[in-house]
């Protein structure tokens, strides 16, 4: 086999790898939605202030980022353990 071949051969089979360890893109879309409906759920159910005038009862903001964050690095986690 000619030089040229090894190497796109090799170079083919470098590339490959470095795409499998990364999950499919509806994989992450999937799990960014789920953070964002986990961290609503958070917020509604279980952080809500009761009163008028509290600060965190109209506020979803950082129950919605934090969840969705760890949602978003979750499938990276996970499929790069994968051979």
């Amino acid at each position: 086999m000619k030089r040229r071949y090894k190497r796109i051969l090799e170079w083919n089979k470098k590339q490959n790898n470095n795409n499998e360890k990364r999950p499919p893109k509806w994989i992450v879309v999937l799990s960014i939605v789920i953070g964002l409906i986990t961290g609503f759920c958070f917020w509604f159910f279980v952080t809500r202030c009761g009163g008028e005038h509290c600060f965190y009862n109209y506020f979803p903001l950082g129950e919605m980022l934090g969840s969705t964050l760890f949602f978003w690095v979750l499938p990276y986690v996970i499929f790069s353990g994968k051979k």
